[in-house]
């Protein structure tokens, strides 16, 4: 398990700044386009957006399929099941906490009185 982790670990540290452009992340900087201030705000929303959106449920899915079948697998060895079981409980209790956080943060800031619809979402800093 630690290997496949550090493996695509590796991968994703090693793309080249163009695949991570080509992918949306970076809306500036290009030849006569310099980045400026507002453009941090936008980036800044572009991560948070592919962190809550794409990597993360990726990733538990990834986790939860290699754990099921190691319980498939392992299936005879008790220790392996109950590994692989906890394994699928942490990863189902790390989503409830990463999207209720999210939803807390939004439920707070709808509270005191925000009507500009999502807190988190900086794409609406207008770039001079």
């Amino acid at each position: 398990m630690k290997n496949i982790i550090a493996a695509i670990s590796l991968l994703l540290i090693s793309l080249p700044g163009s695949v991570v452009r080509a992918a949306g992340l970076v809306q500036c900087g290009g030849v006569g386009d310099p980045c400026k201030i507002c453009d941090l705000f936008n980036l800044i929303n572009n991560i948070i957006l592919n962190v809550l959106m794409v990597f993360v449920p990726i990733m538990a899915g990834l986790v939860i399929s290699i754990a099921g079948i190691k319980m498939f697998i392992d299936r005879e060895d008790a220790e392996a099941w109950e590994k692989s079981k906890e394994i699928i409980l942490m990863t189902i209790i790390g989503l409830v906490l990463v999207y209720g956080a999210y939803a807390i943060v939004i439920t707070m800031f709808s509270a005191m009185g925000y009507t500009g619809g999502n807190p988190l979402k900086f794409d609406n800093v207008n770039c001079p």
